[in-house]
């Protein structure tokens, strides 16, 4: 082999090395673009399911049964000729025992069960 057939060789090696280091790069490169679409297909499909329950929250307290309910529980109005009567809190229940803070005399429960103060 002559010199010349030599350098025609090593071209060709370096060629060759080259394009499979820029195939390499770009196969790379596109199976990380890969996993960013199917991150953001993922996003997408997320984004889409939190606005739907957004929608249905929302023509949800468009209804007038949404504001009633609204109105009773949260602002303790009734409608016209009823009586709203507010109960505090029940006790719990710790197995089956009703439990009594401890630190109020039974006497002041009592008190501010039947006078209110």
């Amino acid at each position: 082999m002559g010199v010349k057939n030599k350098f025609w060789l090593w071209v060709g090696i370096g060629i060759g090395g080259w394009m499979m280091i820029r195939t390499t790069s770009n196969i790379i490169r596109l199976s990380k673009a890969g996993g960013r679409v199917k991150e953001a297909q993922d996003e997408i499909i997320r984004l889409t399911k939190e606005k739907q329950a957004v929608e249905k929250k929302l023509a949800e307290s468009q209804t007038d049964e949404y504001t009633e309910r609204i109105a009773r529980e949260k602002l303790g109005l009734g409608k016209p000729g009823e009586i709203v009567v507010i109960m505090e809190d029940e006790p719990e229940v710790d197995n089956g025992q009703w439990t009594v803070d401890k630190k109020i005399p039974n006497w002041k429960l009592w008190r501010k069960l039947y006078l209110g103060f």
